[in-house]
């Protein structure tokens, strides 16, 4: 019998992750927003419109997630400086509706972990340092207490692949900050395989980083890209200080025997010109 899989929140991430799964044999249904989001699908059936507000969910959610074997939550904040913590409301909404015995996957980020100028893993202890750090952070507590053993929290580093390339800041040419700041990035195909490794393994009940192997230096990514590409070599705002944090992907790749196949941001980004030159 098909597993039956729902995404709340199709979007960047979701669309691509919903034809990987039904590749995979699963059914899927999905939701959107909006109006404007609804008519990039053409198989509507699959897609609803349902709105998660801070104090009710606006759609049939019921039909939604009728007989949902697992569901993904897969919207991230609207706002990074949400300071009334709207995002957390509508994780609480959420539970609301479910019952404590659903599966749930839900695409975290690394955003969470503070600059501690070293590795950082699942386990460490720590406190998050930005507002939307914060925010989701509270809302991977909220679904915790609810969901318990039945949640899987999947960090996700900085998304890129599906048309997210370095060239674009180039093309804008927007000063860069933090140059000499290393990078934690996971490509859109690693963080749906991912995804699809916690559903076909049943793995439940934990936190796992997702994150490329490698962290090249934010100066060194962008100056490749543009040597590369042909275009006028980025400008950066050097500063005497600073802080990162590298995301280590080790509890990914053990506990799922997962193999990243971009492994390395830059040679996936030169992999990106290649194609774009052809």
């Amino acid at each position: 019998m098909k597993k039956k899989v729902t995404i709340v929140g199709v979007g960047w991430l979701g669309i691509p992750l919903s034809e990987r799964l039904r590749e995979r044999g699963f059914e899927v249904k999905g939701s959107v927003a909006s109006e404007e989001e609804l008519l990039v699908f053409e198989l509507t059936d699959q897609i609803t419109l349902v709105k998660v507000e801070e104090d009710h969910i606006k759609g049939d959610w019921d039909n939604l997630i009728a007989e949902t074997d697992v569901l993904i939550v897969c919207f991230p904040p609207a706002d990074r400086r949400d300071k009334h913590g709207v995002y957390v409301k509508q994780i609480e909404q959420l539970t609301k509706q479910m019952p404590p015995h659903q599966k749930v996957i839900f695409v975290s980020s690394t955003s969470v972990y503070p600059n501690t100028n070293q590795s950082i893993k699942e386990s460490d202890q720590f406190t998050p340092e930005t507002i939307g750090g914060k925010n989701i952070y509270q809302a991977e507590q909220v679904l915790r207490q609810h969901f318990g053993e039945q949640l899987t929290a999947i960090r996700m580093a900085g998304l890129i692949g599906g048309g997210r390339h370095p060239s674009q800041l180039l093309r804008e040419n927007r000063v860069l900050k933090n140059p000499n700041v290393p990078v934690n990035v996971i490509h859109q195909t690693d963080a749906i395989n991912l995804i699809l490794a916690v559903i076909e393994q049943d793995v439940f009940g934990e936190v796992i980083n997702g994150c490329a192997d490698l962290h090249p230096i934010r100066r060194d990514l962008y100056t490749n890209a543009a040597v590369t590409l042909g275009l006028p070599l980025p400008v950066f705002r050097d500063s005497k200080s600073f802080a990162f944090k590298l995301i280590d992907n080790t509890k990914s790749k053990r506990l799922l025997s997962f193999e990243y196949k971009y492994d390395d941001p830059q040679a996936y980004f030169n992999e990106e010109v290649k194609i774009e030159e052809q």
